[in-house]
């Protein structure tokens, strides 16, 4: 019997495999390649052109701020900084603390950098301003190590004015959260830096300008294969404020070592001539390399320098608002010029004994408002209600925000029954003399005892105080500055005569009386003293509000010194430098 080939039996011959895998293999690729160019071959070239196209922000240099002289108080300049973009180095531990190591900062606060601003994604942020060129050499060198690292030049701000006017201009900081709500909300492009206070926060959305930059395409290696298409910006507008930047240095320094404020005035316009809060400090320590270490130490500082008591601050008034109860009494009959009260330095009511600082036999108003009479307002207390006092401070301006232009303005406190109700309390004739006299549950802010002093000098009449005088648009190129118009904000109905009285009394203050510390040769000053208690541990607060000339005024003020002791002493001698300043080259 013959034997089969078992060659016969195999399923496959070996010599068929390759060429069938070869066949199958082509097949594929050749409908993978008909099914990307045919079916995808659109989107994909979409997504091809978008990724060759790279998008590259030139942030806008931030706009310039003048005194009302033309005198710098914010100004740029070109400094060195790194730059990263979130996304692309978010996740690279290795790469951040590398980064971290050649800025001289902290891997972790360059992490928590990063971090804060995720939302920027795709769109730099400014890690550090202020580099030197050896970092920057360095961070060069390392480059293909640090993705979304790039090193260039920003406009960083500068102000040249120092901490003379810290509280008005503020500073810039990096863009929050917060920040990216506001610019979205109103569609504005994303800054470099934002406006954290005063000025610069107020007017941000003015001062950021609109950034330009330029579209480059690349290869798939991020090699440039032609030339920069560029698109043009506009840095941001000019702001010229009401600020004489003479007298704000002036006032921050008769501040030097003291708590408080001052704040001066055009009566007749309402024009912040200057606006100053002791302690201050300077914010270019915030723009700098060392700009956190700075901030903390600020921050944790027990004297508080970045409160800005000038709006934020809330004293009791002491004798200062004793016009207001004045006025109450002539408005509703009480006061006559020939009103008269003894004053035995002691007054008392049930078991509360009321004191004076002297001893002045019979005195009226004007010797009253001069001397600083206690026991002649606590007269007027027994026959006014607390209502007939409130309604004449509150349409003085107290207890309301001025509408100065600068955000956190406080509005002080006035004892009006919800008040009263809150903190659970009974009012009594003692509290009715205690209001007479700026003392117990009342508080002003000192911008609001500067409308006040100017309010007096206009003989009811106040202006919106203000601190932007004009802004320039940065475009067109040809645009006029726009002017901030004077703005009556209040108007006081009371006799002229009892004007002219009113002031003749303040001048007598100066003159003859509690102020006459704040007596300038040849210049008559209008003024009131205060002392306002604080503390039974603690001094007073000292005041002194008034306008200068008395009978032209060009100038109107209020100076507090916290704890200062007795107005009279303390703040009055204050006056008298400030208004020498303002007024010796007219």
């Amino acid at each position: 019997m013959a034997t089969s080939d078992p060659r016969q039996h195999s399923a496959i011959d070996p010599t068929n495999i390759v060429p069938s895998v070869v066949a199958i293999g082509l097949a594929a690729l050749l409908f993978r390649l008909w099914f990307l160019q045919i079916v995808r071959g659109d989107e994909l070239s979409r997504r091809a052109e978008m990724r060759n196209e790279i998008r590259r922000e030139i942030p806008a240099p931030r706009g310039l701020i003048v005194d009302r002289n033309g005198r710098p108080l914010a100004s740029v300049t070109p400094r060195l900084a790194v730059m990263v973009t979130p996304d692309g180095i978010a996740n690279d531990m290795n790469a951040i603390h590398t980064l971290a190591s050649l800025m001289g900062d902290d891997a972790a606060a360059l992490k928590k950098a990063i971090k804060d601003n995720s939302f920027r994604k795709q769109l730099p942020f400014v890690a550090k301003v202020g580099i030197t060129v050896q970092q920057a050499l360095a961070i060069e060198e390392r480059k293909q190590f640090l993705p979304g690292v790039e090193v260039g030049t920003v406009t960083a701000r500068t102000y040249p004015a120092g901490e003379a006017c810290t509280h008005v201009i503020g500073y810039v900081g990096a863009v929050t959260p917060e920040d990216l709500a506001r610019y979205e909300s109103k569609q504005l492009k994303l800054p470099s830096f934002a406006g954290h206070s005063g000025i610069e926060r107020k007017f941000d959305e003015f001062l950021i300008g609109t950034p330009g930059g330029e579209t480059v395409m690349v290869d798939s290696r991020n090699r440039r294969i032609a030339p920069p298409t560029p698109w043009k910006g506009s840095p941001g507008d000019k702001l010229v404020l009401t600020i004489d930047l003479r007298l704000q240095k002036k006032a921050t320094e008769l501040l030097k070592g003291h708590k408080g404020a001052i704040v001066a005035m055009k009566p007749s316009t309402g024009e912040v001539l200057c606006l100053a809060s002791g302690p201050t400090y300077d914010p270019n320590a915030l723009i700098g390399p060392d700009r956190g270490k700075s901030f903390r130490g600020l921050s944790a500082d027990a004297n508080l320098p970045m409160f800005n008591r000038a709006i934020s601050g809330a004293f009791g008034p002491g004798s200062t608002f004793k016009i207001v109860t004045l006025i109450a009494a002539i408005r509703n009959g009480i006061v006559t010029p020939s009103t008269t009260f003894v004053c035995n330095g002691r007054m008392k009511i049930g078991n509360t004994v009321f004191r004076c600082l002297g001893n002045h036999g019979r005195v009226d108003y004007e010797h009253a408002l001069r001397d600083s009479c206690n026991i002649f307002f606590a007269n007027l207390a027994l026959k006014l209600s607390r209502e007939q006092i409130m309604e004449v401070a509150s349409e003085l301006g107290f207890g309301e925000k001025t509408g100065v232009d600068l955000l956190g303005e406080q509005t002080g406190t006035l004892p009006w029954d919800s008040l009263i109700k809150k903190r659970k309390m009974n009012w009594y004739q003692g509290d009715n003399m205690n209001l007479s006299v700026g003392q117990g549950m009342v508080s002003v802010t000192p911008v609001q005892m500067a409308a006040y002093a100017c309010l007096l000098a206009n003989n009811g009449t106040l202006f919106k105080p203000h601190i932007l005088l004009s802004r320039t648009p940065s475009m067109p190129s040809d645009a006029l500055p726009q002017l901030v118009e004077p703005e009556v904000a209040r108007s006081v109905n009371l006799d002229t005569e009892w004007w002219r009285r009113i002031h003749n009394a303040m001048v007598s203050v100066v003159d003859n009386g509690t102020g006459h510390l704040a007596q300038i040769p040849g210049i008559k000053i209008a003024g009131k003293t205060g002392s306002a208690d604080w503390d039974a541990k603690q001094r007073s607060h000292a005041w002194f509000i008034g306008f200068a000339p008395a009978d032209n005024p060009q100038i109107a003020f209020a100076i507090v010194v916290e704890a200062g002791g007795r107005g009279g002493r303390e703040a009055a001698p204050l006056a008298k430098q400030l208004v020498e300043e303002y007024l010796k080259s007219g």
